[in-house]
């Protein structure tokens, strides 16, 4: 009796030995193989910067994306929409992506890792270099004159259709905007005949830019600021297809940049007129350059790479105008005369009708 018991513990422990070894060998927390991912490929032309959104492709694979869990500096885990995006379908030409928003990757050598429920991690490495802007004095070209893309060719240009769009690199002479896009490139647009509302006028000069170019981005300048000035800031916008809205934010460069209220509240416009937006901000004490920024927030359609015209742009102080007047007070009786005036703006918007006037005895 005691030797059969005696086997009886033996089969149970050789049992428990034998599941034991065969759990060890499953893979854990999953009797599964996990599934492969599809393969990160980091965009390298425009080399990365810190000053662009840094792009990261792959092949579309929508099972994937939909399971996409996070996304990885390393150890460190980015945060959705404010330090990453995930484009899943290629949009006018461009790849499925993993945009890691400017300015979120320091200069150096980064691994950026992407989990998705059910499978295998993906990584891959991307080298960012170090991106030096310098502020403008003032707002430049705010009515996007610069370059002219009535011309057949025009350097710095992407494509050139005479009388329709084209698209500038960010570094180009005398453009002064900057923008976020991975690409480096910025839409310009005049009198656009696939726009059935092409007829409509343009608020300032014979151009404008659209802000939903090739990619979704910011457009901005820096500008040099002195700390605890009010200035003010004024866009016209218009959507495109139908309504499409925008926001403007302003803040340091390194950020936070804070979203502006305009004195006419949401910036959301259809595509059958332009409106006018006003805003002031107050320069913190210590922020001697100011970032003026230009964000989406959608389009009519949906495309992240249509919507939103801007033009006629302004950030400043208010006009300030100063009158000074001479004259000759070495008269004789019968004397004619003659006095000096001048007028000029001190300050830094335009002086529209602004009207002067004196009697004189």
């Amino acid at each position: 009796m005691l030797r059969n018991i005696n086997k009886l513990v033996a089969y149970v422990l050789l049992f428990f030995l034998l599941f034991s070894l065969a759990a060890s060998a499953l893979p854990a927390g999953n009797a599964h193989a996990a599934s492969a991912p599809p393969v990160l490929t980091p965009r390298t032309s425009p080399a990365p910067d810190t000053a662009h959104d840094v792009e990261i492709n792959f092949a579309a694979n929508s099972a994937w994306t939909s399971a996409i869990t996070g996304v990885y500096d390393g150890g460190t885990p980015l945060t959705a929409n404010s330090q990453y995006v995930i484009y899943p379908a290629a949009q006018s030409g461009n790849q499925p992506s993993v945009m890691i928003l400017a300015g979120v990757l320091s200069a150096g050598t980064h691994t950026i890792k992407v989990t998705a429920a059910g499978y295998a991690d993906a990584a891959t490495s991307v080298t960012v270099t170090a991106a030096a802007i310098t502020p403008n004095k003032k707002l430049q070209n705010g009515g996007f004159e610069t370059p002219p893309i009535s011309a057949s060719t025009t350097p710095g240009s992407k494509t050139t259709t005479p009388g329709a769009w084209n698209y500038y690199r960010d570094d180009a002479d005398g453009i002064g905007w900057k923008t976020t896009a991975t690409d480096h490139y910025i839409e310009f647009r005049n009198d656009i005949k696939s726009n059935s509302n092409s007829s409509i006028p343009i608020p300032e000069g014979g151009q404008f830019a659209e802000l939903n170019a090739q990619f979704p981005s910011s457009l901005y300048q820096d500008i040099l600021t002195n700390p605890g000035t009010t200035v003010n800031w004024r866009l016209y916008h218009r959507g495109r297809n139908g309504t499409d809205t925008m926001k403007v934010q302003i803040g340091p460069p390194g950020g936070p940049l804070v979203d502006q209220a305009s004195d006419q509240g949401p910036i959301t416009d259809g595509n059958s007129a332009w409106r006018k937006y006003t805003g002031s901000y107050l320069v913190p004490e210590g922020q001697t350059v100011t970032r003026f920024s230009f964000v989406s927030v959608s389009s009519a359609n949906n495309k992240a790479n249509e919507g939103n015209f801007l033009d006629d742009i302004f950030f400043g102080i208010p006009p300030h105008i100063v009158v000074t007047q001479t004259v000759n007070t070495a008269l004789t009786t019968g004397d004619v005369i003659t006095y000096d005036v001048k007028v000029i703006n001190n300050g830094g918007d335009v002086a529209s009708n602004t009207y002067a006037s004196r009697t004189y005895p």
